[in-house]
């Protein structure tokens, strides 16, 4: 409102217009959404500023809860964002160990994450049990998720390098069809190439874990003749008994 109309408005006994009454209520209510967003601000500020710069252990513990299994092509990016909010948090990211120690490696990963990346992650896991996790999720038969695997896990490759000259591990997982898989895995880890290496994570792993989808017989006995001798935990996640005898009714023998 003009300032000669507000001075003829003290002045003058004569009612407001409609357009005046609004115009005063609109600049009133402007007014008030200015403070409150003033106030909002200065909330907020001190909230993120609370929030982002808690003690380094607590934050941890939340990042923990919000990246709460292994490392894969998702997560990844999630602990990424995390680390960019501002240095403090990518200290307490780095600082939180557990968050860098379990990587599991899909078809996803191999077409988007380097193995030096995840040797990196697995390093930052300093003293924190290691784990490794290793399967195929493009199902186009067993056959070709075997092949998969045991080409990721040929001699020299990324992945092999990783299981023969990385950090050491504790805890290392593969998903197979069958035994056959799992042997040849073993062999391209003990040729003569990987013979010459010392101070190898498959050498030193303490727990492995096997996932059979399909068979369990042909070339179980392998298993247990060429296991790591450090290996002191084995977990065997073997096929249904329906699998094993599809069409039928079976179950498996309690002797």
């Amino acid at each position: 409102m003009p300032s000669e109309d507000f001075a003829y408005r003290r002045t003058s006994n004569a009612e407001p217009g409609a357009i005046e009454v609004i115009d005063n209520l609109e600049a009133v209510i402007s007014q008030l959404s200015i403070l409150d967003l003033e106030e909002g601000i200065q909330n907020q500020g001190t909230v993120s500023s609370t929030v982002l710069h808690l003690p380094v252990e607590i934050l941890g513990e939340i990042f923990q809860h919000i990246v709460p299994g292994y490392l894969d092509i998702n997560t990844k990016s999630t602990l990424a964002n995390l680390c960019l909010v501002c240095k403090y948090w990518n200290c307490a990211a780095r600082l939180t160990h557990r968050l860098w120690g379990r990587v599991s490696v899909t078809d996803d990963f191999v077409q988007h994450v380097s193995f030096s990346k995840i040797e990196a992650w697995l390093i930052r896991a300093k003293d924190a049990p290691r784990s490794l996790k290793i399967f195929s999720r493009d199902y186009r038969g067993p056959t070709f998720q075997d092949s998969q695997i045991t080409q990721w896990l040929q001699p020299t490759t990324p992945l092999w390098q990783l299981l023969t000259q990385g950090p050491p591990l504790h805890h290392l997982s593969f998903s197979l069809s069958n035994p056959r898989c799992f042997e040849s895995i073993v062999k391209s880890l003990n040729s003569s190439e990987a013979q010459k290496l010392t101070h190898r994570p498959w050498d030193s792993i303490r727990s492995l874990s096997l996932t059979f989808s399909v068979d369990w017989n042909d070339g179980a006995a392998f298993i247990f003749k060429n296991l790591p001798r450090s290996v002191t935990h084995l977990e065997l996640d073997l096929p249904s008994a329906y699998l094993l005898c599809p069409g039928t009714h079976c179950r498996p023998s309690s002797g």
